[in-house]
């Protein structure tokens, strides 16, 4: 609006056109967290996430800088890819910014709140179809003992159909056992049940350490990270790893993508990229389809990512704990998925 003073001159129909240019595509999204660190004020991470369904405290923040996915453009710096950073300020922009968004997301088309204890009445009222796209508005606060204060910075996601990828700073069970009810976005009292797709990044030192000696510790850890994440919710979909190393090839099959239904949707929307599934449980449709982007600084002889192998074995242990109840673990009830990207 600064840099175009005659915006308001032009006819309110061109205007209404050009908000919706700005508002992002009607598709699957990512949406990126981090952990909230009182301490950081002056940073990503010092900025709280709230939402009017929040009970439990402050755990997610905006996504630190040091964890951004490094950027496609040589030219251009890192930065937060996710979906909710492309519209997100028309809240607040001005007041035509913000019908235009309130028209868009239909926000006011859904209720406030609805009782935890008994959600028979949004059950009755809201079809699984229109759930799917029922978007959930919140902000990041810069102060959280003074949220009258601001500066908000609103942002707009869809529980049942966008991407949530974490960002831990460790595994640490006691950074992330709240998560659940922090994950506010996905609460049951908003009639959400629960957050569809959680993702967090593969780390390529898991299978090492399981390959190297079945290190007990740290599979203990991923998996009871990933039991209380889907135990607490108990509606979440899949769990998703983020392979930012696979890269789709440019003479790949065409990917066929699915986004009407939450629990077939394959592909998820950022600014500047889409995260699409990789079949994992096949070795060569893996390796013919996706180009291995060796990380800076890796001196390792590997020629592909070990991503599938941990989650093949991630499967197996899995099912010996549903079927045989071979292992200590308490059984996991979501199914798992592997992401790799491509241009948009």
């Amino acid at each position: 609006m600064a840099s175009f003073e005659r915006f308001l001159d032009l006819p309110r129909e061109l205007r209404d056109e050009i908000w919706n240019l700005t508002i992002r595509e009607d598709r699957p999204g990512v949406q990126i967290f981090g952990r909230y660190n009182e301490n950081k004020k002056s940073m990503a991470e010092g900025r709280s996430l709230i939402t009017c369904y929040d009970e439990f405290g402050r755990l997610l923040s905006a996504p630190s800088w040091y964890r951004y996915f490094d950027s496609l453009d040589e030219c251009s710096s890192d930065k937060n890819i996710s979906t909710y950073t492309i519209d997100g300020g028309l809240w607040t922009a001005c007041k035509e910014s913000r019908r235009a968004m309130e028209k868009h997301f239909q926000q006011s088309k859904w209720p406030d709140k609805w009782n935890a204890e008994d959600d028979s009445q949004f059950k009755k009222s809201y079809t699984s179809k229109e759930v799917f796209k029922m978007p959930s508005t919140g902000y990041f606060a810069d102060d959280v003992n003074h949220l009258e204060k601001g500066p908000h910075h609103y942002l707009t996601v869809f529980p049942h159909r966008d991407l949530f990828i974490w960002q831990p700073d460790t595994m640490n069970a006691d950074d992330w056992h709240r998560l659940p009810y922090d994950w506010s976005f996905g609460s049951v009292r908003a009639g959400f049940q629960g957050i569809h797709h959680v993702a967090i990044e593969y780390n390529p030192k898991w299978w090492d350490a399981i390959r190297e000696g079945w290190s007990h510790d740290k599979w203990d850890e991923i998996w009871e990270f990933i039991h209380i994440v889907t135990d607490e919710w108990g509606h979440n979909w899949k769990f998703w790893f983020v392979d930012p190393t696979l890269k789709r090839k440019k003479d790949a099959h065409a990917f066929k993508e699915k986004g009407n239904k939450h629990s077939t949707i394959n592909a998820f929307y950022a600014t500047d990229r889409k995260f699409l599934e990789i079949n994992y449980n096949s070795k060569s449709d893996a390796r013919e389809a996706w180009e291995y982007i060796k990380p800076a600084g890796d001196k390792s002889d590997l020629e592909f990512s070990t991503s599938p192998d941990f989650l093949r074995r991630l499967d197996e242990e899995t099912w010996d704990s549903i079927k045989w109840d071979e292992t200590e673990h308490e059984n996991i009830e979501c199914d798992f998925g592997l992401l790799g990207w491509d241009d948009l």
